[in-house]
């Protein structure tokens, strides 16, 4: 057998009469991007699994010393309803024409529209009031020590209990 260098030697001239120059060094850079690519991937895969393994880790112990919450559930107890028919003097029957229906016309009813009353008090004198009153004279006025004056019935009993103002005209 011929010795490593003479087959290094014989590579190496079958490699360089068909390839470019710098054909052997981009091959070798090649790989080497592969093998450090694979060496990565391998470190973070790595990498991930142990935060994986602490983030479990961590998550367990906060369960474990979290206060838990007893929550009781209680059952309802279960009522049993019996039922029976209706008797039949508690059921409602109704019967066709039972209701009177009235129906009208525009004829039959008027229309009734309301009018603005611009000013719903009207001042009246003595005279009017004497009027409205009548001939038997049977009101009269007082005056309080406040200031006010109330209306009065025949035999001096007050009619109103507030006082009114009276004003002369």
């Amino acid at each position: 057998m011929k010795p490593e260098s003479e087959q290094h030697s014989l590579l190496d001239d079958v490699l360089t009469e068909g390839a470019p120059a710098d054909f052997e060094r981009s091959l070798l850079d090649v790989t080497l991007r592969a093998v450090r690519r694979r060496r990565r991937m391998q470190q973070c895969g790595r990498g991930l699994t142990v935060v994986g393994v602490f983030a479990a880790i961590a998550l367990s112990v906060w369960n474990a010393l979290r206060p838990t919450l007893s929550v009781h559930v209680v059952e309802p107890a279960l009522h049993i309803v019996s039922s029976q028919p209706l008797p039949a003097s508690m059921v409602v029957r109704t019967e066709p024409g039972g209701i009177v229906v009235v129906t009208s016309s525009s004829a039959t009813f008027g229309l009734v529209e309301p009018s603005s009353i611009k000013d719903p008090f009207q001042e009246i004198d003595d005279e009017q009031l004497l009027a409205l009153v009548g001939a038997s004279g049977g009101i009269g006025t007082a005056r309080s020590a406040s200031g006010g004056t109330a209306l009065l019935e025949s035999g001096g009993h007050e009619r109103v209990s507030r006082p009114v103002s009276l004003q002369r005209v």
